[in-house]
């Protein structure tokens, strides 16, 4: 599994983040919006 840390965080246990939690926008990157909406089917 690949995690995510928010900018300038140094705290991977505390700050971390699944793709599975991360919320899509009609203005984001349209492949960043497909490959977070990809890891959300597979589960």
């Amino acid at each position: 599994m690949y995690l995510s840390l928010p900018s300038g965080s140094d705290d991977i246990e505390s700050d971390s983040v699944v793709p599975r939690q991360l919320q899509t926008t009609e203005d984001m990157d349209a492949r960043l919006k497909k490959l977070i909406e990809l890891k959300k089917e597979w589960k």
